[in-house]
């Protein structure tokens, strides 16, 4: 019974990641994808959200998962515990069927001809692509393995940076021989923000970003949503 119980779980891990997806998306307008694997800095902020204006999708989610529970115990978990009925002759037929099943599903469902190929939906458009073709569970999984083989990118040797940083060895500092001009250009791009927080932009009243809506209030603004 340890395996059924093992498998109900990997299904709720599953069907809440499709769900965290589409909420997700509906929050930023992207899914989820490699974004899961950045958030271990906000576990508790996404706790307080999920604890508290979300909290009625929280329990909702919850109650789900508590039903699902209850009939996977109904339906599957007693069904394994009941003993086994009927002959090896009668249980050989239907197990031939059973594979049979299996192949015609494994063959695209195509009785005659050539079956259907897979293909990689990542293989030349990436993980923007693959959103569209895939659920969220496989392009996260996708993104983790991606992720395992990444390898940091070595631009200089080690020798050739303690050689610029001995010549050079406060480059921030540099202060340019004119005078000031007082007159900086100051370009913010704000990626993955939902603008119906941002009061400045939306014309709510969340109070979400009071410095950005401070800096807006005195910039040119040009906006994509």
């Amino acid at each position: 019974m340890a395996t059924a119980w093992l498998a109900f779980a990997l299904l709720v891990v599953l069907l809440g990641l499709g769900i965290a997806d589409l909420a997700y998306f509906g929050e930023v307008s992207r899914h989820i994808g490699s974004d899961l694997l950045n958030i271990g800095g906000d576990i508790g902020s996404i706790i307080g959200i999920a604890f508290g204006s979300r909290l009625v999708y929280t329990l909702a989610a919850l109650a789900a998962f508590a039903v699902l529970a209850y009939c996977w115990q109904r339906s599957v978990i007693r069904i394994a515990r009941a003993p086994i009925k009927g002959s090896l002759k009668s249980i050989i037929p239907q197990s031939l069927v059973l594979l049979m099943g299996y192949v015609f599903l494994a063959r695209g469902m195509v009785l005659t001809g050539k079956p259907l190929n897979s293909i990689d939906a990542f293989n030349g458009n990436g993980q923007s692509q693959a959103n569209l073709a895939l659920n969220g569970t496989l392009v996260t999984l996708q993104a983790l393995n991606d992720r395992r083989q990444a390898a940091p990118l070595h631009y200089l040797d080690d020798a050739t940076a303690q050689r610029i940083a001995a010549q050079h060895p406060h480059p921030f500092r540099y202060q340019s021989s004119n005078p000031p001009s007082r007159k900086n250009v100051i370009i913010l791009l704000l990626e993955s923000w939902s603008y119906k927080y941002i009061d400045a932009l939306s014309g709510n009243n969340y109070h979400a970003t009071p410095y950005m809506d401070a800096l807006i209030a005195k910039s040119q603004v040009w906006t994509n949503f």
